[in-house]
């Protein structure tokens, strides 16, 4: 019980030390949110790491997180597998991680699964799971999958 009062305290500091614009407590802050295993401060602090160019650091995080179900943190770690950042490019392993994310309802994660379905990237081509995938993403609000699912219907 202290522990996740602990933990709140740290993410109300960081919120308090962000909105103030205070960059470096901000960050200390998250950085003791993450240690004490809040998930959702770990995959912030990986987003934070990432938007400094500190990939490396970023997915370490990512991992922790994403370990402990967290679908925003599967998401990113599927991202930083299928570009190459952070990490040796690697699609089956996006495909997986992504996987992971948009069986969980993440609706960008669906998208990109669908579209690593369609165009045989990580695994064999799949029109019916792409099709799958992609249905889900745009009743999920995102935009370029109506788009990109118009496009898997043609090819079927």
């Amino acid at each position: 019980m202290f522990q996740r009062l602990r933990v709140l305290l740290h993410r109300l500091d960081y919120k308090a030390y962000k909105h103030r614009g205070k960059r470096q407590p901000a960050l200390a802050a998250l950085r003791k949110a993450a240690e004490l295993g809040c998930t959702a401060s770990q995959n912030e602090l990986g987003a934070l790491l990432l938007s400094h160019n500190k990939a490396i650091e970023a997915m370490e995080w990512f991992s922790q997180s994403a370990a402990k179900g967290n679908m925003y943190a599967q998401a990113n770690i599927g991202w930083g597998y299928y570009s190459g950042n952070g990490v040796t490019q690697s699609y089956p392993l996006a495909l997986s991680w992504y996987k992971k994310a948009a069986e969980q309802g993440h609706p960008e994660s669906q998208y990109n699964l669908g579209l690593m379905y369609a165009d045989a990237l990580g695994t064999s081509k799949n029109l019916e799971a792409a099709e799958h995938w992609l249905v889900l993403a745009s009743n999920g609000g995102v935009a370029s999958a109506s788009e990109a699912l118009a496009r898997v219907r043609r090819k079927t």
